[in-house]
């Protein structure tokens, strides 16, 4: 039979505006943080692999159209796509903990 759903909990909109300058700072520094990170992380790849991770998210090509560009099957360039994905997750995970240890 029917389960009886919770009505979600509010905050109280005084706590709220308490919080909301506190997570907007953590955010800011977090963010700047990872993108430091990344980015250090996509200078330490080679050439061809930034430039595969250029066009894909900066010329926004399909997965079909950047296989054609760069002269590999379809399949390659997701292949690819998906270990320089792991490599930079790698990268900036133990970037990001290796500067929380110096802090």
């Amino acid at each position: 039979l029917g389960r009886r759903q919770r009505a979600p909990r509010l905050m109280d909109p005084q706590l709220l505006q308490v919080l909301e300058p506190a997570w907007e700072r953590q955010d800011a520094c977090w963010g700047g943080d990872l993108r430091q990170a990344l980015r250090r992380c996509m200078d330490k790849l080679g050439e061809r692999a930034r430039l595969l991770l250029r066009e894909r998210y900066e010329k926004r090509l399909t997965g079909s159209r950047l296989a054609e560009r760069v002269g590999l099957t379809i399949n390659s360039a997701y292949a690819t796509l998906t270990r320089l994905h792991r490599v930079l997750e790698d990268c900036t995970r133990k970037s990001l903990q290796e500067q929380e240890g110096r802090a």
